[in-house]
């Protein structure tokens, strides 16, 4: 009967975690700069509208406590510098050392990992970092993974953060959940 229930608590406990909810939709939003995109909320977290200029939403979990805090943002850069090559020249960049160098340019010196991925038929990067960060007097370690993808003129940003290691490592199933989850509509019709 013991086993039954330690089954139990453990499927429930999977099933509970990174789990998703209905889609958002940048659908003219400003700050989406004319990229139309979806993805799914993840559940449990607060959302919250970007402060910065380039930040479209943003999902926060413990925002008082940075001891227990994560975050997932979603960003959102306009260049016609992407738009010049085609998704097979981006391809090819991307997985080359000599391109991955370029594109985290001042970045480099912080990143432990990097990797070639697709989002819903669009080239873009994982990229596993850290940051020192500084706001009024306090400084603090940031620990992210940013997933960068590049849709005809526009670079999408999705990254998970935490001061927290361990708890940025735990939420990597619902980045990847939550990068799954993105559909550029546009491409469709």
């Amino acid at each position: 009967m013991k086993k039954i229930f330690v089954c139990i608590a453990l499927i429930t406990t999977t099933f509970s975690f990174a789990q998703l909810g209905d889609y958002y939709y940048s659908n003219n939003h400003p700050k989406a700069k004319g990229l139309n995109f979806q993805i799914k909320k993840p559940l449990g977290y607060e959302q919250s509208e970007g402060d910065r200029p380039n930040i479209v939403q943003k999902w926060i979990k413990n925002k008082t406590d940075n001891s227990k805090m994560v975050s997932f943002m979603i960003n959102v850069r306009n260049d016609e510098v992407f738009k010049q090559y085609s998704i097979e020249f981006w391809e090819e960049y991307l997985k080359s050392k000599e391109g991955v160098e370029d594109f985290l340019s001042g970045m480099m010196d912080n990143v432990s990992s990097y990797r070639y991925i697709v989002i819903d038929g669009y080239p873009g990067l994982i990229v596993d970092y850290e940051t020192e960060s500084r706001r009024l007097a306090f400084s603090f370690k940031l620990y992210s993974n940013s997933i960068y993808v590049i849709v005809d003129s526009h670079l999408l940003t999705l990254t998970l953060s935490s001061p927290n290691l361990k708890l940025k490592d735990e939420n990597m199933l619902l980045l990847y959940k939550l990068a799954n989850s993105i559909i550029f509509p546009e491409q469709y019709k």
